[in-house]
């Protein structure tokens, strides 16, 4: 198994620059060696090219000498930048399941590879297969200290919906030299966000909330507190038990002006079979608001489960799963930014793709296109339709408070 493992990035590190020309012996010379830490290391040159190494730091002296463990291996110009970074190896660990537990391979840790051009440092695990699965940690090998473990990656490689493989197809092209993995992480979020505006029903903003049982003579049912996701509501499924009884059905929307004259009696009875929902105006307690119900629920014993649009999870790994299913428009969008950015004449042939793909993103979601039929009455089974099938209520009932 041959991994490559994404160098840290120094960006937002410590940064300086020789102040003369270097060609031997341990001391650095550089405009200023504040916040340059003993027993780190000094990354002398840029990321990604050839002949940047890195060294240990033993000291700095007054304030514009960084002093070494030992001398580097080549000659460095003025100007050439100086980086500070914590670690120095990456500590490369296997196992043979996901949830397994992880020994570290043959010959780990493994100096990083400062000079590779992808920045990168490649691991060869001669013991490794497809089958394994792979986690790491950067390491100080004189403090002997461990940075955070990475997610898991399987032996197979990342699957195509994954923040990481997204990342990397971005990164085969030349406009995204340099560019920050957290910078193409933000233009992927915004892509979700400019797709949710064109497609906000989309399937794949859709989620089933989780069951929430409901309150003896309670009607109002924080979102924040059940359903921290929330974005915009579907519709509501409600799951009425009773003795034998247990059916679930979806409830109709009222809005808000008509709940609240559903609600205008304050003496009427309590009863689990509610027949309404809407949503209700937020409060200090629940910023998203509330799900109303009518009648109010009698007892705890039944559940109400919304079909809701939901707040994409953070992206902050590269094993995290993209939400739209549509991995050339993430690639798109992040090269139309970059190449906007820099005022590179690509960008309109990257927005023309960006603008295909959003196109391309109505027509996937079209997944129920229906039976073919000769002949439909939108009328048919209106009854069941409008109450559920449950037969909780019986006929006079229905005469008596609705005809």
């Amino acid at each position: 198994m041959k991994l490559k493992v994404f160098n840290p990035d120094l960006t937002n590190e410590e940064r300086t620059y020789l102040e003369s020309d270097y060609s031997d012996g341990v001391s650095l010379t550089v405009r200023n060696n504040d916040g340059f830490t003993t027993n780190w290391f000094a990354v002398a040159g840029e990321p990604g090219q050839e002949q940047t190494e890195t060294k240990l730091i033993a000291g700095t002296v007054t304030n514009n000498t960084v002093t070494l463990s030992a001398a580097l291996k080549f000659s460095h110009p003025k100007s050439t930048p100086v980086y500070l970074c914590r670690w120095d190896k990456w500590s490369i660990e296997r196992s043979a399941s996901a949830t397994g537990v992880y020994t570290a391979i043959t010959d780990s840790p493994f100096s990083i590879e400062w000079d590779d051009k992808e920045f990168t440092t490649t691991i060869i695990d001669d013991a490794g297969s497809s089958a394994h699965y792979y986690k790491w940690r950067p390491y100080n090998s004189t403090t002997e200290t461990y940075g955070a473990y990475s997610d898991v990656l399987p032996g197979s490689g990342l699957s195509r919906s994954t923040v990481g493989y997204a990342i990397n197809q971005v990164k085969r092209s030349s406009l995204a030299k340099g560019i920050e993995d957290d910078t193409i992480v933000e233009f992927f979020i915004d892509f979700e966000e400019l797709v949710y505006q064109e497609i906000p029903q989309a399937w794949w903003f859709r989620k089933t909330g989780t069951q929430v049982a409901t309150e003896a003579e309670t009607y109002k049912y924080s979102i924040d507190d059940n359903w921290d996701d929330f974005r915009s509501m579907n519709f509501l499924l409600y799951r009425y038990i009773n003795g034998d009884i247990d059916n679930k059905y979806p409830l109709t929307w009222s809005p808000p002006v008509e709940f609240y004259n559903l609600k205008s009696d304050s003496d009427q009875p309590d009863d689990d079979n509610a027949r309404y929902w809407t949503l209700l105006p937020p409060d200090n307690d629940s910023a998203k608001g509330y799900i109303g119900l009518h009648p109010t629920p009698d007892t705890d014993d039944c559940f109400i489960e919304p079909i809701y649009n939901f707040e994409p999870t953070a992206m902050d790994s590269f094993a995290d799963t993209l939400t739209v299913p549509l991995l050339k428009g993430y690639v798109d969008y992040a090269l139309y930014r970059i190449a906007d950015d820099k005022l590179d004449a690509n960008s309109e042939k990257y927005f023309n793709s960006v603008r295909m793909g959003v196109v391309a993103l109505k027509k996937i979601n079209r997944r129920q296109l229906g039976q073919k039929e000769f002949l439909r009455f939108r009328g048919h089974r209106g009854w069941s339709k409008q109450f559920g099938d449950q037969g909780v209520l019986d006929i006079s009932t229905y005469q008596e408070n609705y005809w």
